[in-house]
Parts: C-alpha cells; structure tokens; sequence
C-alpha cells in the first residue's frame, strides 16, 4: 500500500513537472512574439468592425511568424490621433482619409482591398443618395433643395463627400442649401433608419450597405428612391455618384520595410475562399490601385489637402503669441527704470519673431512642393513594368528606324544629283518618291506600335480580337527577335476571339510572358530559338493564349513560387511581372498557369472570358 501511494506521488510529481516546462516554454514564446496594431476605420461600429477584421488579423497572424495582429477600431478623429502619436503599425481606412492622412503623416499604401468578385468596375465604390420611395415631392437632386438631409460627418468620404461632389455639380450647396444638414457619425445605418422612420428627409451612405441591411432583413431596399442613379459595367450595387478606388492598407513612417513587405506577400497571396475574405466581405488584395481621383474631387471641393490657407485675424496672432505678448507686456511696464535694456530686448524679440515667421514660410512652402508630389504619384505597376519593356528594347527600335532613314536620305540625295546633273527621267523620279514614301510609312509604323504601347492614361475596356493582339506583341518584340536569331510563329485560332478586356493591360500580359520566353533561350551559336504563340477556345466560354519556348525551362527551386511578387529567376529581374499579369487577368476573370517546364522549355498560358 505504501509502495502503491508513493508511486502515485512520483507520478504526480512528475506530470506537475512536465506542466511546468509547457506553461514555461509557452510564456517564453509568447514574450518573443511582437505585436502590430492595425487601426482600421469603425464606419459600422467597433463590434462590427472587429467581429469582420479579426479574422483578417489571424490570417496574418498564422503566416507572419513572430508577429501577433491586432485589430483597433478607430473613428476618424481617433485615427488622425493614432497615425500622429505613432499608436498603430498599419491603418485601413477609407480613400478620402487616406488622402489626409498620406499629406499630413506621411503614410503610404501597400495594398489595395478587391471587391468581392474580383471584377466590379475595377475594384471601386461610390455614395448612394437616397429618400422614402413614397416621396413624390423629392424625384431628382434639384428637389432637395430646403429639405433636411443626413450624413455622416463632414470630413467622411463616402459618408458624404463623394455626395458633396454630385450635389454640387447638380446645383446643390449641401452647407446651405439643407435645412437642417445633420451630421448622425457612425454607424452609418442609422441614416437609412432615418429616412424610414422620416426623422429626416434624404441622406447618403457608401454603396453596399443598402444591400447589406436588406439582406439581413433589417429594412425593405424598396421603401427607398436612389436619386441621381448611376449604372457602371460590372458594378452590381447601387450607386448616385462617381466610383473611387477602394479602401487601401498603409503603412506608417516608422513601420520597419521587413514588416510591411511580409505583409504585402501575406495579402497579395491570399485567396478569395480564405475564411479571412469570407467574413471581412472581400475578394483578396491587389497592387495599389491610382488615386488621382480622390485627389481630383478634394480639389474641385477645396477641401483636404487642397483646403485655401485661412488668413490669421489680428486676435488669432494675439492668442497664438499670448506669452510673447504678455512678456513684452511685463517687460513694457517695467521699461520705466531700463529703457536702454527694454529696447534691446525689445529688438531681440522682434528679432526672434522674425526668425519664426521665416521657419513657418519655408514650412508652408516644403507643405505645398509635398502636396504637389503627391498629387503627381503615379504608383500603377503595369505602367512601370511596360516603360521598364520599352527601354530593353531601345537598342532595336533605333536600328529599325535607322534603316528606313539612311534610305530615304539616300533615295534623296540620289533624285538631287539627277536633278542638278539634268538627267531627269520622271518614271525613275516617280519609282524614288514611292520608294521614300514607303520608307517613311514604315518608319512612323514603328512610331506609331512602340508610341500605342507607351500610352498611360485610363483606358476602358472595348471587344477586341485575342488574335489581333497576340500579333501587335509579336510586331513589337520582331526586332528582339530577330536580333537574337529566334524564330517567333503565331498560330492562329481559326475564328476570331472576342473579348471585353482593357487592351493595353492585356498586350502587357503576353509581352511580359513573351519576354520571358526571349530572355529564357540562351544566346548560344548553332542553336535556334523557337518561341511559338498559339491562340485557341479553352472552352465553350473561354479563349486560351499559349507560350512555348525551347529556352532553359524554369528552375525547381522558384516554380512553387514563381505567381509570388519579388521572385524572379533573372538577375537583374523585380520579379513582379507575372505576379502583376495575375492581377491584370483576375481582374477581367482570367486565369493564368504554367502548363509543362523542363530543362528544353516551358509552355505558360493563360485564359480569358470569351464576349
């Protein structure tokens, strides 16, 4: 029995042990982990945006070792005070604060949140202005006039400034024009329960929550008019204003490099299935989208960075410099003894004054070269990766153009000599002008390929032929080509492939796996490169491009990871150019995959929605 209890203690003894060393090693662990705080704009309330975003900060959590994520949920006023004492690592907010925030802190973007299905107008929202459907007094925005109206907060983007913006362009000054403007803040729900419950007579929300609440059975979407409604291709929601970039994740100043790339991998990489996209209501992340329009309605408002600089009254300068002024007070009244000495302190003061006006002049003046540069950002990545293509290829272009102009220059001096010699015959004059003329046709041919590829600006998606834009690439890698002895086929679909796409992004999609191709295939004499560019129907509603190569193939080590930005088999490569034709093909619901690699090629290809 003695035996029995003794065994038993040992054993006990040694289970609290083994506990021990867990609890230790645990706490041990815990103490090596960092936390990063992520505020994230609370426009439905903390217990909302918690219950939507943690899920987000887990995600993160499990694939940033070392690192723990926390959500804060902030008001606006709340961020503006945490991004300037330094009190989060990341915020997520909207673009107008963005914006704000980006001018006054210095904060940039790393990513962009996707809409949910990864395609509607490009990732963007708007505003939604809205009255009870039985209003028939309130049919169109004029009719607003002298009504009361809701919104969120003055400083709110989509809680009212993007409504500003329409309303303004309707004729509407929404701080003059409302009687009464009520400014309700966050959550933005309660504007809709008040223009149900007609406490107020219209009010405007960001898109989307209309839907939201309907669905959760919370009102009825068809007791509301939308007023100055608004249709976008592929924009499901409903809408009374322009769209803008969707909310974007920064970083702050003093946010480590190291950090804030994992966590641009973390994102980019996760899938739209992930349990964190599912309840944060999203589809992923992208590449910082542009946001030059949210720039372009604070102008046109006068409002954020584009505020005119108010002039100080003469009791502001009072209030601002009291202790300078009660100082040169006091030391006035007891001038009477030392004047000498009150003069000169009065002049070292003026002195100082002075001093300090010039600091807030340079300051002013460093704000406002700020806020033109950040105005002139332009972070859009295809447009770098295309530029980047471009200069490759400059070598080439300017031997093509060399050629048709060294032989115009001939033909010319040719005819001049004929001329003056008075040997004039018009048959070989006319053959020499049509010669020049075609010369110079092919020359602006060039021009014109290497100037449509170049272009910049927005464009908007068209119906185009998979066909014809497979062959502008292969026109504007010939001279490439050519170059490095490699033999480019093209082989056509029999029937025409149309798809709705946007045209340049989808030409720097192939260039950019056709490049690849070229720079796979080794310059090696007697070897004959071989790229072949096939265009084919995956399916009944899919188009397929094909890229074959008989290059090096791609290495074991980065085929895993080869769709992963940064990595690049090249040494001088970013490795960001399939990672960015990804993105550009989710976007038009495409898909992009390696097919077969070896050591005597790769074939990657890619498919697209037909029209």
């Amino acid at each position: 029995m003695r035996q029995l209890r003794t065994t038993r203690i040992v054993s006990l003894s040694i289970a609290v042990i083994g506990l021990a060393c867990l609890l230790t090693a645990d706490i041990a662990r815990a103490a090596n982990v960092k936390e990063i705080r992520l505020g994230v704009l609370a426009f439905r309330g903390p217990v909302a945006c918690m219950n939507r975003w943690t899920p987000t900060a887990e995600y993160l959590t499990n694939k940033l070792e070392g690192f723990r994520f926390r959500i804060v949920p902030l008001t606006l006023k709340q961020m503006e005070i945490a991004v300037r004492d330094n009190k989060v690592d990341f915020v997520f907010t909207n673009p107008g604060n963005y914006i704000n925030l980006e001018t006054r802190y210095g904060i940039s973007r790393i990513a962009t949140m996707k809409s949910l299905d990864g395609v509607a107008a490009e990732n963007h929202f708007g505003a939604v202005i809205i009255t009870r459907s039985d209003r028939k007094d309130i049919r169109q925005l004029p009719d607003l006039k002298n009504k009361s109206f809701m919104a969120v907060r003055k400083n709110a983007f989509g809680g009212f400034q993007m409504a500003w913006r329409t309303l303004k362009n309707s004729g509407i000054d929404p701080l003059s024009d409302f009687h009464p403007l009520t400014f309700a803040g966050f959550p933005q729900d309660q504007i809709i329960f008040a223009i149900r419950d007609r406490k107020v007579d219209a009010g405007t929300v960001r898109t989307g929550l209309l839907e939201s609440l309907h669905e959760a059975g919370k009102i009825n979407i068809s007791d509301f008019r939308v007023l100055a409604r608004k249709s976008y291709p592929g924009f499901y929601t409903l809408s009374s204003t322009a769209l803008y970039p969707e909310w974007p994740i920064s970083k702050m100043k003093t946010t480590p490099d190291g950090v804030s790339q994992k966590v641009v991998i973390a994102l980019l990489t996760m899938s739209s299935d992930d349990r964190a996209a599912i309840k944060g209501q999203y589809g992923g992340w992208t590449v910082p989208l542009d946001y030059q329009s949210v720039h372009a309605l604070f102008r046109e408002l006068n409002i954020g960075p584009y505020t005119p600089a108010k002039e100080l009254t003469i009791l502001e300068i009072i209030d601002r410099y009291r202790i300078w002024v009660a100082i040169f007070a006091t030391a006035l009244i007891l001038s009477f003894g030392w004047a000498i000495w009150t003069e000169r302190l009065v002049k070292r003061r003026t002195q100082e004054l002075s001093i300090a006006n010039e600091m807030l002049v340079d300051q002013m003046a460093m704000r406002r070269r700020l806020e033109e540069q950040a105005s002139l950002r332009q972070n859009e990545l295809t447009r770098i990766a295309r530029q980047n293509s471009l200069g490759e290829m400059a070598s080439s272009i300017a031997h093509e153009l060399n050629h048709p102009l060294t032989t115009i220059l001939n033909y010319v001096k040719g005819c001049t000599r004929r001329l003056e010699t008075g040997r004039c015959d018009y048959g070989d004059i006319k053959n020499v002008l049509s010669q020049v003329s075609h010369q110079a046709r092919h020359s602006a041919n060039v021009i014109k390929v290497m100037m449509d590829f170049v272009r910049s600006d927005v464009r908007e998606r068209e119906h185009v032929d998979l066909n014809e834009i497979v062959h502008e690439v292969a026109e504007l890698v010939s001279l490439e080509t050519e170059n490095r002895s490699i033999f480019l086929e093209i082989k056509d679909a029999p029937q025409k492939l149309n798809v709705y796409v946007d045209r340049v992004q989808i030409e720097q999609v192939i260039l950019n796996i056709v490049r690849n191709a070229i720079e796979a295939i080794p310059q090696t004499r007697g070897m004959q490169g071989h790229i072949i560019m096939k265009t084919d129907r995956e399916d009944q509603s899919h188009a397929k491009v094909t890229v074959t190569d008989n290059g090096t193939g791609i290495p074991e080590s980065i085929k895993q990871d080869m769709f992963t930005p940064f990595v690049s088999k090249k040494n001088t490569g970013l490795g960001l150019g399939l990672s960015i034709s990804r993105s550009i093909l989710e976007t038009h619901q495409g898909h992009l995959q390696v097919v077969d690699t070896s050591n005597e090629g790769s074939t990657i290809s890619f498919s697209l929605p037909v029209a």
